[in-house]
Formats: C-alpha cells, structure tokens, sequence
C-alpha cells in the first residue's frame, strides 16, 4: 500500500518479515497471512525462489481465517508466483470474486490488478481488458479516482494493444487528472506517452516520460512501465537502437523475474531489429543490430521455450512468436522464406485481435513483396488492408510508411480521411556521400511524392533517361537499393533530423512547433498548426510592452492535459492553479508556465530557460 501512496517506490522483503517475527505469537491471525502473502509478492519481484512457498503458506493460512483482505491478497501472491499459467488465473478469479463481495473498494481493485495482470500473462489480453475496464468505472464511480487512475493506465495499455484506441484516448484524460499519487500519476503519464508516441505526437510522448521519470525515479524493469513504456516510445518514434540498448542492459534481470515479461521484450527486441533492416548489411549500425539482437536471445533462452502458449485459449504468445520470426529474419535474413513468415504474422495477430501489431505485419508483407518484385496484386491487397486499420486508429506514422510505399510502388489507396492526425509534414535531407546536387534533389523529391520519371522529367523539363541517370546516382550516393528503400531512409531522415520543437534540423527563425486543439477533434489529441495559423499567438518584441496574445493556456497540469491530449476533467491531481486557456486556444510546446514565469525552450541546448516578459493578455 505504501508503494501505491508513492511513499515507497516497491514493497520490500524485510517489512513483511517483520510482521512474521512481530506475529508468531499468532499463528492464526488475518496479519499473519497477509504477511505471508505480501512476502510472497516482494520476492516474485525480485526473482526469488521461496516466493511459492510463502504463497502457499498464505493461501493455508488466509483460508483457516476466512476474512476478505487475507484470502484476496493469499489468492492474489500465488497467482503471482504462478505467473503464466491456468493455475495463476484460477487464483486470480478467486481473489476478485471476493473482492468484489466486499464492501471494500481498495481491496476490489487490489483483487482486480491481480485478476488483469494473469489474464495478460495468460495470453487472454481481449478479457482483461473488458475486467480492468469494468473495473476502472467502478473504481471511478466510487469516487476511488488515485485506484482508477492506476486501473485506467494498466487498461490504456491493453486498449492499445487490442486497437481499442476510441476507448484508450477519453481514458487516458481522465487518468492524467485522477491521479493523486505520485506512483499513480507516473502510470497515467506513462500511458500518455505511449498513447502519444503511436499517434506521432513525439513532443508530448517525451513530455510524459520525462514526468514519469521525476515522479519514480530508479524503478526496475518490471512491476512497473517505465522502462518498457521508454521501449515502446523508442520504437514508435523510430529510434530502434535506443530500445535495442535499453532492452540489453535490463533484460538479465527481467528474465529472472519472468519469462512472460521476457518474450514480450524478445518482441520488442525483434522489431527493432527489423527497422534497421534496411541498412546495407555490412554497415555497423546493422551489424551492431544483429550482435545485440543475438545477445538478447541467449539472455532469454530456451527453458521454457520462448512464446509458449498457456492453452488454447492463449492466442497472443502464438502471435508474438510469428512476429519474432518474421523480425527477426527481416534483419539477419535467417530462416524461411520471408514472405511466408510475414503472412504467419499477419494470420496470428489478426486471431490475436492485435489490430495494431496486424497492420504493421500487413505492411511489411507488403514492403517485402515490393522490395524483392513479387505478386503486386498480394501486395496491393496488404497495403490496402494495413492502411484501413492504421487510419481507423489514428496511426499517423504507420500511416505515413503505407502512404510513402504506396506511392512508390504507384499503388491506390483509399483517400486518407482529413480529420486523422498526422505526423511532420518537414522536408527532408537524405545523408548522402557526396552530397547530393540541386538536379538530384529535385529528382528526390520527385520519388518521394510518388511520381514517375515521366512525370518528374516532364516537371524539371529533362529527358526520361536523364531521370533515370540521376536516380541510378541518388540510390548508390544514399546506400540504398531501390526507390523503395530511398523512401524509406527519407522517412528516417525525416524523424531523426526533426528536434522535439517541431522544425528540421538547422533550420532557421519560424515559430517552434505550434500546437493547439479543438472540440472538433474527436481524437482530443494537439495537432501542429500550418503557417496562416500561428497568428494565434503574438510576441511584440517591444521589452517595453511584450505580451502573449489570445489567451496562453499556463502549463499546469490540468492544461497540460489540454493541450497535449485535448479537453478532459478539469480537476488537476494537486495544486488546481490558474485555469486552462478556453477550448479551441492554442499554445506553443516551448513556452510553459512555471510558478509565476514563463519558460521557454533555449534554440542551443533544448534546455528550458527563463522567457522574462512573456504574460498572458488578460
């Protein structure tokens, strides 16, 4: 409970040992078992053996007392230490059947945490969200908003998972302003960030993380999703040696506290794999890829043997074992033929009801096909189905990979609907050597915007066959293999070249990442404002009368929330401060309000610096 009121980031070993000494002269006694149980607990999280066997003393004990707190938290330890397997739900469901008979709404979603956690072990991620988020409104409605915040979070991510990402954004507002504690806001944040992330929004993913960081620092890889939040960032902000890196330092450890957690990374660890793929083979950024890759897996090993399955009713760890496979042969070009290693994929997430994860597959079944001038007509139809999902969840940087192979393969999509968000629209400089020239760059942006050379020779007035010249050149300055390729290298340049504030690399003068959001958007996510919409806001450089125009929302946590993840409950998790700007204001990511200043972003460090004289025009 201590670690739930961030009075202590973990439960240790040696106050339940503790309460054992103090309680030996009551052998049969409700604190006895939960100090059984709560020992039990402390030492499955850090890998210990004897965690079982407190377990079972716990459940003995909890079941001759008979009261509610010791038979959920009894329940709840040996489900835990039984983590991954029938035995584990069964113990799960009895501590949330009694939870939920009693008048006792912490213990309810104690009992439902328990309950979540070994159906996601089980691989029955599709139950576990519809309990978490039954759970989550009666923890809300009960007025229990720091419990449901902590529900919310772990709900979000199965949401997400699951391409329930209608129900994961409202939620994720909500979280951000229930949460009072500073362990509950942490998990809130780190749904925030991911939620962000995968929409594109890198700015606010990496605002929440940050957040999360300074509320629960020094926090280990599992028992809490910190580090496997900064994972997933990484892979969907496109920095896929940073998640390979972080997943090599911690996963020793998360191996021996679980193998289910373990195959998830193992996961992860193959998909960033994969993103490096398209680097030439010999190149150290590829090789360093497949060295830390192989390192991964010895440090996970073979007992038991990765993505076993539960039971039939477990269709996720099949899922992620055809995703590994299709991954990893993707960056080390081991194993069968790529194509029908892809097409597994696609089958086990669509069982798994993994919309996200599926339309990812689809796309590189897809990319594949094209890449090597396979069956275009199988291609098409994965492109195709790739781009509906990705844009019914509102995936904006898959949603640009699809549009970009599209457009190089000359493929027909079905129009991208406006009112999705989208990621940058920068441009983009390829690292090339030499450099390009001005013809060749006019001849790139020709490929990237899907044109044909007929068309691009037609726009810069030159023949086919000069097109043709200048691309052969543009593929063998950039390392590249085909136009394909060179689309997908740009759309990385295009990521890794942008700063946080929203501009290219380099780039000079202009506002900093405008963003602002409306009633209108049903995503309730910002989205960067054009050119014609930076009049919003005003700085009259005057030191005599400077100001900020049209009402600046200040940077407390409620407006925080509005501006990063649209409108949502006003109430803030402390101090409410000054009220948000109105609906459909708008502000800038590099001026914030810090107690009676404004801070801005410094242009050199990225660091944030006093901004004197910027003040809300009342």
């Amino acid at each position: 409970m201590r670690s739930r009121m961030g009075e202590a980031q973990h439960l240790t070993t040696s106050e339940p040992q503790q309460v054992l000494a103090l309680t030996e002269a009551l052998p049969h006694s409700e604190e006895r078992a939960r100090a059984f149980a709560q020992l039990a607990f402390a030492e499955t999280f850090v890998g210990s053996d004897r965690a079982a066997a407190h377990a079972e003393s716990a459940v003995r004990l909890a079941e001759q007392v008979g009261t509610a707190p010791a038979l959920v938290w009894a329940y709840g330890a040996r489900a835990q230490s039984r983590w991954g397997s029938d035995l584990g739900v069964r113990d799960a469901q009895r501590a949330f059947a009694v939870g939920s008979e009693v008048d006792d709404i912490q213990l309810f979603g104690w009992s439902a945490l328990f309950l979540g956690n070994s159906l996601e072990a089980a691989g029955r991620y599709v139950e576990a969200a519809d309990m978490a988020a039954s759970a989550y409104l009666t923890l809300r409605d009960a007025g229990a908003f720091d419990d449901a915040a902590f529900a919310g979070s772990i709900t979000t991510r199965w949401n997400l998972a699951l391409g329930r990402w209608d129900e994961a954004r409202p939620m994720v507002r909500q979280t951000l302003t229930f949460a009072r504690s500073d362990n509950c806001a942490a998990q809130s944040r780190c749904a925030a960030a991911l939620l962000c992330a995968l929409e594109g929004r890198r700015a606010a993913a990496f605002m929440h993380l940050r957040r999360a960081e300074e509320l629960t620092p020094n926090v280990p890889p599992v028992g809490n999703p910190l580090i496997p939040t900064q994972i997933q960032v990484d892979l969907a902000v496109d920095d896929p040696m940073g998640a390979l890196e972080t997943i090599a330092q911690h996963m020793a450890e998360v191996v021996r506290i679980s193998r289910v957690d373990a195959d998830e990374w193992l996961v992860h660890a193959s998909q960033a794999a994969a993103q490096l793929a398209d680097r030439p083979a010999d190149s150290p950024e590829r090789q360093k890829a497949v060295r830390l890759l192989d390192v991964i897996e010895a440090t996970r090993g073979d007992d038991p043997p990765p993505f076993a399955p539960v039971n039939r009713l477990d269709v996720v760890h099949p899922a992620f074992a055809a995703l590994h496979a299709a991954q990893r042969a993707e960056c080390t070009g081991v194993g069968a033929a790529l194509d029908e290693l892809w097409e597994a994929a696609c089958t086990a997430t669509e069982a798994a009801g993994l919309r996200y994860d599926h339309a990812r597959a689809r796309y590189s079944l897809a990319r594949h096909l094209l890449t090597r001038g396979h069956d275009r007509t199988r291609a098409a139809a994965a492109l195709s189905e790739a781009h509906a999902v990705a844009t019914d969840l509102g995936a904006a940087p898959l949603v640009d990979r699809i549009d970009s192979l599209a457009a190089q393969a000359h493929i027909a999509l079905l129009p991208r609907d406006t009112a999705a968000p989208t990621s940058s629209g920068r441009s983009v400089v390829l690292p090339a050597s030499p450099p390009l020239t001005r013809r060749e760059t006019e001849v790139l942006d020709g490929l990237l915007a899907g044109l044909t050379y007929t068309q691009i020779a037609a726009r810069l007035f030159i023949s086919d066959k000069t097109v043709s010249s200048h691309v052969s050149t543009i593929l063998r300055k950039t390392g590249v293999a085909n136009r394909i390729e060179l689309a997908e290298r740009a759309r990385r340049g295009r990521s890794a070249g942008a700063d946080l504030r929203g501009t290219a690399a380099g780039s000079e003068g202009g506002p900093r990442m405008w963003v602002g959001w409306d009633p209108q958007d049903r995503g309730g996510v910002g989205r960067h404002l054009g050119p014609q919409e930076t009049t919003m806001f005003q700085h009259h450089h005057d030191p005599r009368s400077p100001r900020l125009m049209r009402g600046l929302a200040v940077t407390t946590s409620a407006a925080l929330v509005a501006l990063t993840l649209g409108p949502g409950p006003a109430a803030a998790r402390q101090d409410p401060g000054p009220a948000a700007a109105t609906v459909g204001h708008t502000g800038t990511c590099s001026l914030q309000r810090v107690g009676t200043q404004y801070v801005r972003c410094d242009d050199n460090t990225g660091n944030g610096v006093p901004a004197p004289g910027w003040i809300p025009e009342r």
